[in-house]
């Protein structure tokens, strides 16, 4: 998939455990969050981005139909990329609506990026009224609300048949190191607390840690960072070790930014916000 696919289909594989990743392309590899079984269709015109419709083209999309039928047999959700507008995917797309209206519990989410309309359906000839209309039990999903009207439009979905959601981002893009180190384990945390302060016991930061652990006796999952500059000796020291047995007897996760050779002496204003704008 484009690289503005990629976090999405992460995601995707993270949060279900059944999740299966079928690729057109002859040199498309399995890499990293793509660890599954991985389906390589016929490559078709790859590169060309043209319609050419052929003698064999028949064949090839009953061949397509039979793949997918296979490899997505048990599956309630797909999702596509381009595959509805693109002229080089013109017999996926066909296929695809065949499966489409054979099985009526499969649901499409056809993600769609900077299109035009190609006139591509127009382009396949005999084929071309398999292509017409919206796409059978499918939603479109697009990147922001400026395309719902245009590409609404362009692929016959109304308004409430639109979902959007934007490119995905690093929400940590630009963070401090101090910053990024001290947030590492917090990726999927609900609750934060930023605390910066002297590990004075009159500050009582270990409060928090016994309010967090209710948190998470209540099924949160929670994290706590102590901005403890300066904090690295004398009884300052000791109350830390004494918190961080704490934290660990009740299960909660905490960072003392002391324990970051870079931030045992100076924290940056700069890391500070960021750990607080994550927060």
């Amino acid at each position: 998939p484009a690289y503005s696919l990629c976090g999405v289909v992460a995601n995707q594989v993270k949060m279900i455990d059944d999740v299966r990743v079928i690729v057109r392309g002859e040199n498309a590899e399995m890499k990293h969050a793509y660890g599954d079984d991985l389906l390589v269709l016929d490559p078709g015109e790859i590169g060309s981005n043209v319609v050419n419709v052929t003698d064999k083209s028949g064949e090839e999309i009953d061949s397509l139909l039979g793949q997918m039928k296979l490899a997505l047999d048990g599956h309630q959700v797909v999702i596509t990329h381009d595959l509805i507008y693109q002229p080089n995917m013109w017999k996926y797309h066909v296929a695809a609506r065949r499966l489409a209206r054979e099985r009526s519990d499969l649901k499409w989410l056809h993600w769609v990026h900077s299109a035009t309309d190609m006139g591509t359906a127009q382009q396949t000839k005999q084929f071309a009224t398999e292509l017409v209309g919206k796409f059978p039990n499918s939603r479109l999903v697009v990147f922001h609300n400026e395309e719902l009207n245009r590409k609404g439009g362009i692929f016959g979905y109304e308004v409430n048949e639109i979902v959007v959601i934007p490119n995905p981002i690093d929400l940590m893009e630009g963070y401090h190191p101090i910053a990024r180190k001290a947030l590492a384990s917090f990726q999927n945390t609900d609750v934060i607390a930023c605390y910066p302060c002297r590990l004075d016991r009159g500050k009582q930061p270990h409060i928090l840690i016994e309010v967090f652990a209710e948190l998470l006796g209540m099924g949160y999952k929670v994290g706590i960072v102590i901005i403890d500059f300066h904090s690295t000796a004398g009884d300052k020291a000791v109350y830390r070790d004494e918190m961080k047995r704490l934290a660990k007897v009740s299960g909660v996760e905490i960072v003392f930014t002391s324990d970051i050779p870079e931030g045992s002496y100076h924290v940056p204003h700069k890391a500070v916000m960021d750990i607080f704008e994550f927060a």
